[in-house]
């Protein structure tokens, strides 16, 4: 195992005082240099943090500012108004939809409506004649009822007068005469007793006596004959009274006869009024629908944009068929203080309508009015309080009136059109629209976009950085800010485009293989007021809304050592990528 010459050499007596060298120094130093260096490393990997972090695509937005027109019914497009690009004014026209089957529809309702309302305007005036003939009969009958009660209330007056007044004369002169009549018989009574007293004394003749005898018994007969004239005359009286009772009855009856004649006038009218009430309900449910009808045309076929801002994106064409709810077009809007729009058909021609606010309502209008006119009224109806606080605009001659108002207040107020009219006294319709719409002072929004994997492992709070495309990395830097919310579910490309306003936008978000939307807050500068916080210098241009960007979100820090135990794994024990971390 060793050579000879290295024995001897180890076996002489000089060599014995000398040490055994079994390591150099140079073996040490470099045994303590890998110790240390694997020490330095097991710190390394088992304290220190290497951060994790996930990269996605996003887009600046600021909130509320995109907003979708959509079509509100079915139809063909047979034009478009504005291009990509184009301004647009709250209440323009983006795009013209047409429905036949609602137009036919109409049509059939117009027709009916006409049909029923000759049909009924014939009927009526049949129906008011005969109407006027009963109501004619009616009133001669009462006439000639009140004539005859008229005449027998003045017999019985007249009659009760001179029969009362008779009677009480006679009753108070036959009532004189029976006092006259018994103070004479009384008299004669006395002077016969005292001439009979005076033949039995002999002091007069007899025939004196028989004298005054027959004069007492004419006076007894002429009481009697007072006696029968005041019976006769109570009998009359009775008799009278009868009379007077048979008139009154008579009087009674005729009043009876009257009150029926007024009973069945009342009811010729009420049969009258409710055949006219009857013929109007369906009338007026057609001309309900036809005004319905109307305006529900008038909105489904006319898309307009309530928004004042600039199209971001057209999604139809001439000739598309629009389901109820489809996208017409995208924009990105401006504030505009919201304002309320009076809408006449361009087919009314006459008649009146009404305004009303939550309490009350206005008095009937003439169509067409006046901007002086609508503010009059509306004042009256208490909608404003103030003259000064608002303004009535005619936008298209006696079709279109904005009111404008310095209050932002919502207010209530609601246009009646049940009586105006087309041409040929077709219903028509008025509407009130809603336009305009402030965008609240928030600050710019980031949406970032990750795969699934990387988008579930964000949360909320963390930090993220986010450079523009815009603005060199290497030389700005980056915006902080922080994730405010993460959404559950992926997102759709419908979703994305809601979000963004354009189509190629989202669809170059997609394809990079973002579904998971993160949004993120942009963190401000503490040192500098209105200046975004950066990670380096940062960029001094404008950043707006719309603009692409990267993003980065650290998601975790995790020490060195669990990246290398797992490729340890997978070296030694030919485990797979799928084993567990450490």
């Amino acid at each position: 195992m060793f050579r000879k010459k290295a024995l001897e050499k180890m076996h002489e007596p000089e060599s014995l005082d000398q040490l055994l060298v079994v390591v150099t120094p140079r073996s040490v130093w470099i045994l303590a240099s890998l110790a240390g260096v694997l020490v330095v490393a097991l710190a390394w990997g088992f304290l220190s943090r290497i951060p994790v972090t996930v990269d996605g695509f996003g887009i600046l937005v600021r909130p509320g500012s995109i907003k979708q027109i959509q079509s509100i019914g079915n139809g063909s497009v047979v034009s478009v108004r504005k291009d990509i690009g184009s301004l647009v004014n709250p209440g323009e026209l983006i795009a013209i939809v047409n429905n036949p089957d609602q137009e036919r529809r109409l049509d059939v309702d117009i027709a009916k409506y006409q049909s029923l309302r000759a049909f009924t305007d014939r009927t009526l005036e049949i129906s008011a004649r005969k109407r006027d003939l009963e109501l004619e009969l009616v009133n001669d009958t009462v006439a000639s009822i009140e004539a005859d009660r008229n005449s027998l209330m003045e017999l019985r007056s007249r009659l009760s007068q001179q029969t009362g007044a008779n009677a009480q004369k006679e009753i108070q002169s036959l009532e004189k005469n029976r006092k006259l009549l018994l103070n004479l018989y009384e008299s004669q009574k006395k002077q016969l007793e005292d001439v009979t007293e005076l033949v039995r004394e002999g002091a007069v003749s007899d025939s004196q006596r028989l004298q005054l005898q027959a004069t007492l018994t004419e006076t007894e007969n002429r009481l009697s004959e007072l006696s029968l004239r005041r019976n006769s005359t109570d009998l009359r009286s009775i008799d009278n009274e009868q009379q007077d009772l048979r008139l009154k009855q008579e009087i009674e009856q005729l009043d009876a006869a009257l009150q029926q004649e007024f009973i069945k006038r009342q009811r010729i009218e009420q049969d009258y009024d409710f055949e006219i009430h009857s013929k109007s309900v369906e009338l007026n449910e057609l001309s309900a629908n036809i005004r319905l009808t109307k305006e529900r045309q008038y909105r489904q076929q006319n898309v307009r944009s309530p928004y004042k801002g600039r199209t971001l994106e057209v999604s139809t064409s001439v000739g598309t068929n629009l389901g109820s709810g489809e996208r017409v077009a995208i924009l990105q809007i401006d504030s505009v203080q919201p304002f309320k729009r009076l809408v006449f058909a361009d087919d009314a021609v006459s008649g009146t309508f009404t305004l009303s606010s939550a309490t009350m309502q206005s008095e009937p209008i003439q169509f067409p009015p006046t901007a002086e006119t609508l503010k009059q009224h509306l004042l009256a109806i208490g909608v404003f309080k103030k003259e000064s606080s608002f303004d009535v605009v005619m936008q298209r001659e006696f079709r279109e009136y904005d009111i404008f108002t310095a209050n932002p207040g919502e207010y209530y107020l609601e246009i009646n059109d049940e009586n105006l009219r087309s041409d040929g006294k077709i219903p028509t319709f008025a509407t009130v629209l809603n336009l305009g719409g402030m965008i609240g002072d928030e600050e710019l929004q980031h949406l970032c976009f990750f795969t699934i994997g990387d988008g579930k492992k964000v949360k909320q709070d963390m930090k993220v950085r986010i450079s523009p495309a815009n603005v060199e990395r290497q030389r700005y830097g980056s915006i902080v800010g922080h994730v405010t919310d993460v959404s559950a579910y992926p997102v759709t490309s419908e979703g994305v485009l809601a979000l963004t306003g354009n189509q190629e936008v989202a669809s170059a978000l997609l394809e990079k293989g973002g579904t998971i939307l993160v949004t993120g807050a942009l963190d401000k500068d503490p040192d500098t007021p209105g200046r975004y916080a950066w990670t380096s210098k940062g960029y001094d241009g404008p950043i707006t809304a719309g603009t692409t960007t990267t993003c980065r979100i650290t998601t975790e820090e995790r020490p060195p050592i669990t990246f290398v135990v797992p490729l340890l794994r997978k070296w030694i024990a030919g485990e797979g990528d799928d084993a567990p971390p450490i």
